[in-house]
């Protein structure tokens, strides 16, 4: 890739040039259209965060070195695949191979009776239970790509994030919501789930709304109701649309899975 676009500064191969390129001026049209879309620059990080991805202390070279295992430990939804296993029994080099469609799960708001909380389940609980139980899973193996996380970049990472993160914000709100409700009502059925909307023609890269005191919907019921241009449903409590799946043409997709990048 030694052809820059000289509208973003993304980097092609040559065969990617648009047919009225010339040598001096190449042309691309499936990054920018030439210009056409402008992207707002990515916000910075926060501090604590860009201390990790920059510094070089002991735990910003750990950090670095083990940033996917980090942001596993923290993602608020966890990947559906069906893995072709089959490619696996050789001895080269790890092939990971999938069947069908690629696509990721949000689960409830609350883990099931006897389970222990994971993914956006962990958020709501305090930052120590939280990483206890991110550490958890690491002693048992529950997770072999989580393996030697240290304790103190996930507290930093944790407190980033319930800082930060919008979405996590979101979860929290409903999840708070959701309880004072069923507190003031105890009667009435707390069946209930939250909407998360991306209206069109929001700029892309904008994840800070709604802030921490909103929520985009609360809808009593079953969840039988039906709303149109539904991105994301996150639902309280078990039932048959307990899972939902965000595919990555979904606005949702990239910070809620990589939450590091897009904290």
């Amino acid at each position: 890739m030694d052809l820059v676009c000289s509208k973003c500064h993304a980097k092609h191969w040559k065969a990617e040039q648009l047919s009225r390129s010339t040598v001096n001026r190449p042309v691309f049209g499936s990054c920018c259209l030439d210009g056409k879309v402008v992207l707002p620059a990515i916000r910075p990080p926060p501090r604590d965060l860009l201390q990790l991805f920059d510094g070089t202390s002991n735990h910003s070279t750990h950090f670095k070195k083990n940033i996917r295992a980090y942001n596993a430990a923290f993602a608020l939804a966890s990947l559906g695949v069906t893995v072709d296993r089959r490619v696996q029994d050789g001895h080269g080099p790890y092939v990971f191979k999938i069947q069908g469609a690629l696509y990721h799960h949000v689960g409830q708001l609350l883990p099931e009776q006897g389970k222990h909380p994971v993914y956006a389940q962990l958020y709501f609980y305090s930052s120590e239970e939280a990483n206890a139980a991110r550490l958890r899973r690491q002693n048992q193996g529950g997770n072999n790509n989580m393996a030697g996380l240290n304790a103190e970049v996930m507290g930093i990472l944790d407190h980033t994030l319930r800082e930060h993160h919008a979405y996590v914000k979101i979860y929290k709100t409903a999840y708070e919501r959701l309880r004072d409700q069923q507190d003031a009502h105890p009667e009435v059925p707390s069946e209930a789930f939250t909407v998360i909307r991306c209206a069109p023609g929001v700029d892309a890269r904008r994840y800070n709304k709604p802030t921490a005191n909103e929520v985009a919907v609360i809808l009593p019921g079953d969840g039988s109701v039906t709303t149109d241009y539904r991105d994301l449903i996150v639902h309280y409590r078990r039932g048959p649309y307990a899972l939902q799946r965000i595919f990555e043409t979904n606005a949702s997709y990239q910070p809620m899975l990589y939450v590091l990048l897009f904290p």
